[in-house]
């Protein structure tokens, strides 16, 4: 930090304390889309004339302990709004967890805020849809609204109540058929097929994790009748996930490593199993290694993530 820069201004009080001539940073660490937004509203209340604002915030944080599908592009657009009206300077997004397929979105977005920081939500998501998707702009745009809808309304690291299920089945299918719409939009472009693809095992990686999360929960409330094994197969498909992710798409899909230690070694599953990322079966791994398996973004949910490692006569 430059000593020239007064660090830990969290309240617009607070930055009127210190004189105007020197520039200050805005440390905002809460929850996305209420601290930030609500604090911007602050600053160009009661601070007007301040011209020297340094945005460095943790908003783009958000997946980190579970690697969900989520989208924040409008409340980060909106503090950017905000922020370049009461005379932002220099921002120090921290950081990017590399969990582009889940994530994406929001990191394109604040890369673009940085070069124009009073883009729209509306302008961020059009000019993603249309660079990145051409002929299958529109259902990508419907798919990235849905997401950002379901993240509104709060994605859990861990489900404590049935309520917490967000990414459920039929949900999940919704979103497919926005996927299914793009690839068929776009007309056997290899290319955006391949983005699609991308997008796709966001998709998948997230309706895995909802439903071991989901398991988890019944099975911390001892509810009868679970099924111990399909959750053990569960569990060993997610390490394998993993393991693909970290080995053969260098990390720039999921951030692996990154998420197995954020998650705590996803202890919240320990009610389905005692060591939940520990694979049943050490020769399994070997499969990531092998051509033959691994993920392409082709597979539509679970039941083909099982084939796609060659898992699907497994007990």
């Amino acid at each position: 930090m430059h000593a020239s820069l007064f660090n830990g201004l969290n309240s617009a009080q607070a930055a009127l304390q210190f004189p105007l001539d020197r520039p200050f940073v805005i440390d905002v660490l809460g929850e996305i889309g209420r601290a930030e937004v609500g604090f911007v509203e602050d600053l160009k209340t009661d601070a007007a004339g301040l011209r020297q604002a340094y945005w460095r915030p943790n908003v783009l944080l958000f997946n980190r302990r579970d690697g969900k599908l989520k989208s924040f592009v409008g409340p980060i657009a909106k503090a950017m709004n905000g922020f370049s009206e009461v005379g932002l300077r220099q921002t120090d997004f921290d950081s990017i967890q590399q969990n582009w397929i889940t994530a994406g979105l929001s990191y394109y977005a604040a890369a673009r805020l940085n070069w124009n920081p009073r883009l729209t939500m509306e302008n961020l998501l059009e000019d993603y849809a249309r660079r990145g998707f051409g002929a299958a702009a529109a259902p990508i745009r419907k798919y990235w609204q849905r997401v950002e809808e379901i993240s509104r309304l709060g994605v859990k690291i861990a489900h404590e109540t049935a309520e917490d299920y967000r990414y459920t089945p039929e949900v999940v299918a919704e979103l497919r058929g926005c996927l299914r719409a793009a690839e068929a939009a776009a007309a056997g472009d290899a290319q955006i097929r391949d983005r699609i693809a991308f997008l796709r095992m966001g998709l998948n990686y997230t309706e895995l994790a909802e439903t071991l999360d989901d398991l988890a929960r019944r099975a911390k409330a001892g509810e009868a009748g679970l099924d111990r094994v399909r959750a053990r197969r569960l569990l060993d498909l997610h390490r394998l996930v993993l393991q693909d992710f970290m080995i053969n798409h260098q990390n720039m899909a999921l951030g692996a490593p990154l998420l197995a230690w954020g998650s705590g070694g996803f202890g919240k599953w320990a009610s389905l199993s005692p060591t939940p990322f520990k694979i049943s079966d050490e020769n399994l791994l070997s499969r990531v290694l092998d051509p033959k398996h691994g993920q392409t973004g082709r597979e539509e949910g679970i039941a083909e993530l099982f084939k796609a490692f060659g898992l699907e006569a497994s007990p």
